[in-house]
Order: C-alpha cells, then sequence, then structure tokens
C-alpha cells in the first residue's frame, strides 16, 4: 500500500506535538516533560534530542529552510532550536501564561504565539 508504520519510543510521558519536516525525511515530537526529540522516518530512529523547555511542549512550527524550528511550552516561553546541533538559538518571553500555539511567517522572520494568557 506504500504506508508504513513505526513505532518510535524515546518519550517517557504523553507526546502533545509533532512536526513532519518539509522535506518529508523527519518527525519532530515534543511531549509534557518538555523533551523534544527529532526522528528519521525512513528507518524510525531518534537522530537527536533538544533539552530546555521545564513544562510540557505544546506546539512545534519549522522554519521555510528547514534550519531551525520554534516550540510552544506550558513553560510560558518559546524556543527557537538549530535542527543540524539541537542547540537552543532563541528563548522568546513575553506571555504571562502557558504558550500553546505558534506559527512561523512565510518567510520564516517572525514566530507568532498564542497563549493563556488570551494574547498573540
Amino acid at each position: 500500500s506504500g504506508w508504513m508504520c513505526y513505532t518510535l519510543k524515546g518519550h517517557t510521558c504523553p507526546v502533545r506535538a509533532l512536526l513532519v519536516t518539509r522535506d518529508n525525511a523527519h518527525v519532530v515530537s515534543g511531549a509534557d516533560d518538555g523533551s523534544i526529540y527529532l526522528w528519521n522516518l525512513k528507518s524510525g530512529k531518534e537522530l537527536r534530542s533538544f533539552q530546555g523547555h521545564t513544562a510540557s511542549v505544546h506546539d512545534l512550527a519549522e522554519d521555510p529552510d528547514g534550519r531551525y524550528f520554534v516550540s510552544a511550552s506550558g513553560d510560558w516561553t518559546t524556543r527557537m532550536w538549530e535542527v543540524s546541533s539541537g542547540r537552543c538559538l532563541a528563548v522568546l518571553q513575553g506571555h504571562n501564561g502557558p504558550v500553546n500555539g505558534v506559527a512561523l511567517t512565510l518567510d520564516g522572520s517572525r514566530a507568532i504565539t498564542a497563549s493563556d494568557d488570551h494574547s498573540l
């Protein structure tokens, strides 16, 4: 049928956010403990972890070139991650509550976030 099925194991608590990369080669997953993993979709193997959030990861968005992605978290922050190294490039603060959603503009120059504090 052309469908591939894997069970990707590595998270130790519920997974809340998923992002399939634009090249369809990888998936990024975020969980309740703040952990984020990069997976290879062809092999099903974990390639990298991204550590820094202290609460659940609620949403993920990728830049147009696939060089970085951003994560929205219950720790009231949005983080920008470099895919190739796993390094956190920036911590975006400003909300007075959990950050529930994140989107990037089409050119990747801006992140728009949505929060429990009733603001974008």
